[in-house]
């Protein structure tokens, strides 16, 4: 079986773990758990065997993305370090994007047989099925918004700060008074808002069709309104 996810809503696809009775046989790869990760190899794809052991056909089996056990690798075996976590995730960009979806894709390439030899051609008399699919997560609003709305089959951020956009990944016409950023965890545990700043010049606006550039400052207060991500 193959995990694989996608971050352009499913034009293109990559994997996200693989899962085998024998990885070596099925995908060439050493059969690893999260276990065996650190914070240096947190991004690793693996491939498991743990959940391909011990089958028993009149049984179900749960089988597991270990999300929580990767981010235990900063935040400590019962995640109370969660200050550290959310460090690493605004300072380290390949750290976000490995935890940011827009679809996930489940292949599922042969019955698990667990350590039964089953010729090849008796396969086909098996059957297989996933009887419940759970997926625990939040909207990407890159910290400017504390929720998200079902608009037009897609999640869509209800957007702060002077935000637009379906993640609020960019300024609100009229407020690009300085470049686009997202929020940020930082400093713990309040965080830095970083709001979008009113274009305050019409000759800007009109001189860039709508878009201002290289605006005087303006002081603003920030404040992050909740967790979202």
């Amino acid at each position: 079986m193959v995990l694989e996810k996608s971050l352009d809503y499913g034009r293109t696809w990559q994997p996200y773990q693989f899962y085998a009775t024998d990885c070596l046989d099925a995908f060439t790869m050493e059969p690893k758990t999260v276990q065996d990760l650190t914070q240096h190899t947190l991004l690793d794809i693996i491939c498991t065997e743990d959940y391909s052991r011990g089958y028993v056909w009149k049984y179900d089996k749960t089988v597991r993305f270990e999300i929580k056990d990767r981010f235990a690798l900063f935040a400590g075996p019962r995640l109370h370090n969660m200050a550290s976590l959310y460090g690493q995730l605004d300072t380290t960009k390949n750290l976000r994007d490995f935890f940011t979806i827009t679809d996930l894709r489940i292949r599922l390439l042969r019955p698990a047989t667990g350590a039964t030899m089953v010729d090849e051609n008796n396969l086909s008399r098996y059957f297989y099925a996933i009887s419940d699919i759970k997926v625990q997560g939040r909207c990407k609003c890159n910290l400017h918004a504390n929720s998200c709305v079902y608009d037009k089959e897609k999640l869509s951020c209800e957007c702060e700060h002077n935000t637009t956009g379906p993640d609020c990944g960019r300024c609100k016409r009229n407020y690009q008074g300085r470049a686009w950023s997202a929020g940020s965890y930082l400093p713990i545990p309040k965080g830095t808002a970083n709001i979008s700043r009113v274009c305050d010049n019409e000759l800007l606006r009109c001189q860039n069709d709508g878009v201002c550039v290289n605006n005087s400052p303006l002081q603003l207060s920030l404040s992050l309104h909740g967790p979202a991500v």
